[in-house]
């Protein structure tokens, strides 16, 4: 299912885990977490403030991931 990527990332330790599951050995070394030490907080029905928070963490944790 997940073979065709090559870089699959993972926003919160719960889908990290969901891939793990469904991924084949092959592709688990392609499934890594977004960021390292924390989830990505999911700012849905949240406030502008949180949707902007939750945006400059996602651009923040972007570089590691980047060519």
């Amino acid at each position: 299912m997940l073979t065709w990527a090559d870089l699959i990332l993972a926003t919160d330790q719960v889908i990290l885990t969901e891939l793990r599951h469904l991924a084949g050995p092959a592709d688990q070394p392609k499934i890594r977490p977004y960021l390292p030490d924390s989830d990505v907080p999911d700012p849905w029905e949240k406030s502008a403030d949180d949707f902007t928070a939750c945006a400059a963490l996602i651009e923040t944790g972007a570089g590691p991931h980047l060519p």
